[in-house]
This record gives structure tokens, C-alpha cells and sequence, in this order.
């Protein structure tokens, strides 16, 4: 966050801790970027934020819940995904487009 800050000041345009509560910034391990929190994404790792601090263990049945969990979520974006597969077939066979 403090290399985000450093960045939005380097102009000294507007003051960078302002920035970063209206924006909501936050930054993205996965990818590298900064994004702010009204926009979304399903390239998203379980888990949360990376905190230092250690997790407690988690009990079978809260591991048993929590993959459940997981499995549904991959599931339902898994079906979003083949839905936008099959809408660009669509239009690319309503173009003409040969693969």
C-alpha cells in the first residue's frame, strides 16, 4: 500500500491517503495490480487477505464446510464461463468467422 501511495504522489496531484480510502485500493497478489473495491473479479483465491498472523487450525467438519464451499463457487463459475464460450460461438458463427 505504501508503494501505491508513494506512486499517486508522485506528482503531487492529490494527497495519496485520500485517494486511497475514496478508491477503497486495494492490491492484487495474484495478478499484481491495484484495483479499487467497487469493481469485482472471478479470478479470486480462497482465503482472504494475506494477514501475517497465523490461522487457526480449522475443525473436519469446518474444512468439510468450507471445500463444499469452494466446490460450489468453482461450479457456478465454471457455468458462467461456458456461457460466455458459448455466446462468442454465437457471434462468431453469425459473423461468418471460420475458427
Amino acid at each position: 500500500m505504501s508503494c501505491i501511495e508513494k506512486g499517486i504522489n508522485e506528482i503531487n496531484v492529490a494527497d495519496p491517503q485520500d485517494v486511497l480510502d475514496l478508491a477503497d485500493l486495494g492490491y492484487c497478489q495474484l495478478f499484481k495490480f491495484k484495483c479499487a473495491a467497487a469493481r469485482t473479479c472471478d479470478a479470486w483465491l480462497h482465503g482472504g487477505p494475506i494477514r501475517d498472523q497465523q490461522r487457526e487450525p480449522a475443525s473436519e467438519a469446518g474444512v468439510e464446510n468450507e471445500l463444499t464451499d469452494i466446490v460450489s463457487q468453482l461450479d457456478k463459475a465454471s457455468q458462467t464461463h461456458r456461457k460466455q464460450a458459448n455466446r462468442l460461438e454465437m457471434i462468431k458463427n453469425s459473423m461468418g468467422v471460420n475458427g
